[in-house]
């Protein structure tokens, strides 16, 4: 999972429930659980729920794994028609921001509340 741009960190945290197969990473998940995440997925309906928000909003951003970053950045651009929206990029930092990074975290938000951003 190096070669797809995880820190040996990350990888240890991940390789009970990643894997990679053909250079891709992949999430180990039975059928079931995976015909659940895209149904969860599928009727969500964000647009109608970010069209609601009254207060800026910070967004802690992972950066990892690296092939990802694409699909990060596009969705927060969405999400920035819809909101007062400031991102900030935690490095080294998969999907469990505040188990990896928790200390960037708390500062982060203890930032984002003084300045008015969150």
């Amino acid at each position: 999972m190096k070669e797809a741009g995880f820190n040996s960190k990350r990888i240890e945290l991940s390789k009970d429930t990643m894997m990679l197969e053909d250079g891709n990473v992949r999430l180990r998940v039975d059928h079931s659980t995976a015909l659940s995440l895209v149904k969860a997925f599928y009727d969500e309906p964000s647009s109608d729920s970010l069209k609601e928000l009254t207060r800026p909003v910070l967004l802690l951003r992972s950066t990892e794994p690296d092939m990802m970053n694409k699909i990060r950045r596009k969705e927060c651009e969405r999400f920035s028609k819809y909101a007062l929206l400031t991102v900030v990029d935690l490095h080294e930092t998969g999907h469990d921001l505040y188990g990896e990074g928790p200390y960037d975290v708390c500062q982060e938000i203890k930032a984002g509340v003084v300045s008015g951003r969150a």
